[in-house]
């Protein structure tokens, strides 16, 4: 993903909207640090040697980029993860990440749940509640641009493309 996103660099190709669906997996919920001296914003660590200022810059390079967070976690961990990534991106970039929608796959995990009951413990949050975790952290932040104009769920296709 981030050769992707550094050959668009390069390329200078901006597209007129540039939605970015992912997620945060291990980026920290809390932003800044508490450790963190005032003035000073260090990313937050995330899996696979990511970091929150990867995160923000995949989903927040260009002006017509927006991002559309998966919220699949029921615990909210999630939506916690995002807004941190937000509150990083205000204070290290002096920019506002704006977050049109949120994602989450109740229904990929009904459909995986037929063979594997365990199979999405608590990572199945339908859309409705998704969207409400997103909603009440980023509805009245002003370092955040929170239109949430939708939200989506995913499942798995079967049949012809």
């Amino acid at each position: 993903m981030k050769k992707w996103r550094n050959l668009l660099s390069k390329m200078m190709i901006v597209f007129p909207l540039n939605y970015f669906i992912g997620s945060a997996d291990g980026c920290p919920p809390n932003s800044p640090p508490p450790q963190s001296p005032p003035g000073y914003y260090p990313p937050g660590s995330c899996l696979n040697g990511w970091t929150q200022d990867d995160v923000n810059n995949l989903s927040n390079e260009y002006s017509s980029s927006r991002s559309i967070p998966m919220n699949y976690n029921t615990t909210g961990a999630n939506a916690d993860q995002w807004y941190s990534i937000g509150i990083y991106s205000f204070n290290t970039h002096n920019d506002k990440i704006t977050f049109s929608g949120t994602m989450t796959q109740e229904a990929a995990c009904d459909q995986m749940e037929i063979s594997d009951p365990n199979v999405c413990v608590g990572i199945d949050n339908s859309l409705e509640f998704g969207y409400q975790q997103f909603l009440i952290r980023v509805v009245d932040e002003s370092r955040i641009e929170s239109p949430l104009t939708w939200g989506t769920d995913m499942k798995y296709y079967y049949g012809e493309p």
